[in-house]
């Protein structure tokens, strides 16, 4: 079936016996959409100090990693991922990473399969936000009815095993379950006053 591989080639299955490797034999690794998604809030305050965060998150929900599938393709003239410095040679068999090699006669380093397929599960802190309300009878003194300050951030952590840059990319409308090497989302910390008379 695959006449041409060599050691270190990626090789396919004929999961339906017929001895081709073609449509037949592809089979539902999981999907794109997630099976639950969840969002929690949390708002504590004590005395004159409130917090606020903010949980979301997918779970049972696969990502095709076209990253990680783009960087070890091996078959472009152009930088690849640091992985494939880990390809397999005589030297290192004991590896996921196929053999380093330009024009693959199988085709196989070039076919999307479930090598690139990962667990987009996550849980990510999206909001938190630390305030302080100064005292009505400070506020009366300074002519205003109330002062707050407030700290906070967006996009703090995110726990997942997911090993693109996102775990929450490709989940538009056709691109369902696709990271299609999407930039992260930022980071991003804010400070303020908020004050009325």
């Amino acid at each position: 079936m695959q006449p041409d591989a060599k050691p270190g080639d990626i090789r396919f299955e004929d999961l339906n016996g017929d001895g081709l490797l073609d449509s037949g034999d592809k089979y539902k690794i999981g999907s794109g959409v997630p099976k639950v998604s969840l969002a929690f809030n949390v708002n504590l305050a004590y005395k004159d100090f409130d917090l606020v965060a903010n949980f979301y998150g997918n779970f049972g929900v696969k990502r095709h990693n076209y990253t990680k599938y783009y960087l070890q393709r091996m078959d472009q003239n152009f930088n690849y991922g640091k992985d494939c410095l880990n390809a397999w040679t005589p030297e290192n068999p004991n590896t996921d990473i196929p053999r380093a090699v330009q024009g693959d006669p199988n085709g196989n380093s070039r076919l999307a399969s479930d090598r690139f397929i990962e667990n987009g599960d996550y849980l990510r802190l999206n909001n938190l936000q630390l305030g302080y309300n100064l005292p009505k009878k400070a506020c009366t003194k300074l002519g205003i009815s109330n002062l707050r300050f407030y700290v906070g951030a967006t996009r703090l952590f995110t726990i997942t095993g997911y090993k693109g840059y996102d775990p929450s990319t490709g989940s538009t409308v056709g691109e369902m379950g696709i990271d299609y090497a999407s930039s992260p989302l930022s980071r991003t910390y804010m400070v303020g006053i908020k004050f009325g008379f």
